[in-house]
């Protein structure tokens, strides 16, 4: 069961990367008491290599570039917080909400490879459950 949803989720990520490999990705972030000109960081995660940066005003910010690939798995931080989201970005318009929340908690919406990850996680989450009451 596991191999045919890593199958799907691989076919699915080869599919999205190459029917999007020409666009500019675009990143939109709403947060809430973060000051004016705050630096916001963009960084590949998996590489630690720092992307872009971005300024916050009136608690919104935006990235748009190309990406060095994609789907890519990034971490978005404050200067100087430990606050931060890691989460899958790709080439189309993605939006960052963390409007009533702090980043760790934001909302992803517009990704469909972190939606693919999300329902990746939660189907193996149950899958051990499910295994650990078969062990009892």
């Amino acid at each position: 069961m596991r191999e045919k949803i890593l199958a799907l989720i691989m076919i699915g990520l080869a599919f999205n990367s190459y029917s999007q490999k020409k666009m500019d990705f675009t990143l939109t972030g709403k947060t809430n008491d973060i000051p004016n000109n705050a630096l916001i960081y963009l960084v590949d995660f998996d590489n630690r290599l720092l992307i872009d940066t971005a300024r916050v005003e009136n608690n919104f910010f935006v990235f748009k570039k190309k990406l060095p690939r994609s789907p890519i798995r990034i971490m978005l931080s404050e200067k100087g917080k430990q606050n931060s989201k890691i989460f899958w970005l790709e080439n189309s318009l993605i939006i960052f909400d963390a409007s009533k929340t702090d980043f760790k908690n934001a909302s992803i919406i517009g990704s469909e490879t972190e939606d693919l990850s999300i329902i990746l996680k939660k189907r193996l989450e149950a899958t051990e459950y499910r295994n650990i009451d078969r062990i009892k």
